[in-house]
């Protein structure tokens, strides 16, 4: 398969909806089509025109909008439009620290008082609730033009060890939470055991250790941005305890080639501290994690593109992929919120 392929799959990753369900039930859910479809006697075929969704990622054309931004035409190559713009959402801006910090200095102090927190939620709970809230552009190809629109995505999900749990994502408009007619208009699943994907390993809270388990998915070889992009990973899939954070946290004071950022305000308002990294394949890109300095939690991850555009129609830097991590928790149903 074609390396570009392979990696815009692995840019849209962590915006899937569906990321979670398992193989097994993607398969089970085209049989249950294909059957419904069998049952319909005398359904006369018909001619339709070919209509194709692409979600399209850096080294395509992907732009992410924040609030109040206006949503136009970008054409895919081949393509045409009536109008062409790309909409991006304002950098987060931080301030330096004092030049004596470091970046392992930083977060490693994180660290050491990170792991003496008690971890509120319920240890016997049987679910793992993780919110999040994403910016992608999602493009609709009809007849060689393209069309896209915004979407921002909040995302609910409830996970148990068998993968049994619950999936719910609206839509908003404007990055703000959603509201009832939002969530209405939204997917609500409640799923069996086998159909969410759980975490293949139990991650380890010894850093060297876990800066292998990490490295087998976002191998170190491949740059130092793999790094960041491992530990939003481990983010998005569970509730992550104050042990684990400060191994996380330690793990990256360690990693080479990590720039302390320093202090930020993030889409939600909340403070961090931002480190980053660029990435050494691709179109040039700087990818951003921001912590909460008080409990060592992922708050965002941020991509920005910052040169070379390519045939992207977009002004840089800019960015081209944001997530809010809003909530984590253990509880015992999947009607229960942290």
């Amino acid at each position: 398969m074609n390396e570009d392929i392979l990696h815009v799959r692995a840019q849209l990753a962590p915006h899937d909806p569906a990321a979670q369900l398992t193989d097994e039930a993607i398969d089970a859910a085209k049989s249950r089509t294909r059957v419904r479809l069998a049952a319909k006697p005398g359904a006369a075929a018909r001619p339709v025109r070919r209509r194709t969704i692409v979600s399209v990622a850096v080294t395509g054309v992907l732009a992410l909008a924040g609030t109040a931004v206006a949503t136009g035409l970008l054409p895919l190559p081949g393509t045409t439009a009536g109008q062409s713009y790309g909409a991006t959402p304002h950098l987060l801006e931080s301030t330096p620290m004092p030049s004596d910090n470091t970046l392992a200095g930083v977060l490693t102090g994180i660290a050491d008082r990170v792991e003496q927190l008690p971890d509120a939620s319920a240890a016997d709970a049987r679910y793992d609730y993780v919110r999040t809230r994403s910016w992608d552009l999602w493009t609709a190809v009809r007849e060689r033009t393209a069309t896209s629109a915004i979407v921002v995505q909040d995302r609910e999900v409830w996970l148990a060890a068998d993968g049994s749990g619950r999936l719910r994502t609206a839509s908003v408009e404007d990055g703000s939470a959603p509201t009832a007619s939002d969530r209405a208009a939204g997917e609500d699943s409640v799923l069996g055991a086998g159909v969410l994907s759980v975490p293949d390993q139990k991650w380890s809270t010894d850093p060297a250790v876990l800066a292998t388990q990490l490295d087998r998915g976002h191998p170190a070889a491949a740059g130092p941005s793999e790094r960041l992009v491992a530990v939003a990973d481990v983010y998005r899939s569970q509730h992550i305890a104050p042990q684990l954070r400060a191994a996380l946290l330690r793990v990256l004071a360690e990693s080479p080639e990590l720039q302390l950022d320093g202090t930020t305000t993030d889409r939600a308002g909340r403070t961090g501290v931002a480190i980053s990294a660029t990435t050494g394949t691709g179109l040039p890109r700087r990818h951003t994690l921001v912590f909460d300095p008080a409990t060592g939690s992922l708050l965002d991850a941020e991509q920005i593109l910052t040169s070379d555009p390519g045939k992207l129609n977009i002004t840089v830097p800019a960015v081209v992929s944001y997530q809010l991590f809003l909530a984590s928790g253990r509880v015992p149903t999947t009607d229960d919120r942290p």
